[in-house]
């Protein structure tokens, strides 16, 4: 049982800190201003869900069938990967926050 659990951390533990820090790394570099922090917030969890939708059924209907599950999880893991780079980056880069708080 604990090898069970110990290769399911392996496994999915990177996985789910690249998606767990992506929305909050790209929501403050879009809100720059604490007056768009709702709408920035809007816009990023709607895109987050329409990608979640279209990939689903693209890697179910596409990928894994083709492939299989394992090219599946190495292909949804560098575009991960990709995102977490590109959303650190964007973090960097943005101009410091104008709220006055």
């Amino acid at each position: 049982m604990k090898g069970i659990v110990l290769s399911t951390l392996v496994l999915f533990l990177p996985f789910f800190i690249f998606c767990s820090s992506i929305p909050p790394l790209l929501i403050s570099s879009c809100g720059k201003f604490y007056s768009q922090a709702g709408k920035s917030t809007g816009y990023i969890y709607s895109a987050s869900t329409v990608g979640a939708i279209l990939s689903a059924i693209f890697f179910g209907i596409h990928i894994i069938p083709y492939w299989g599950v394992t090219i599946s999880v190495y292909i949804q893991l560098s575009l991960l990967i990709m995102l977490y780079i590109i959303s650190t980056g964007l973090q960097k880069n943005s101009p410091p926050d104008k709220s006055g708080d």
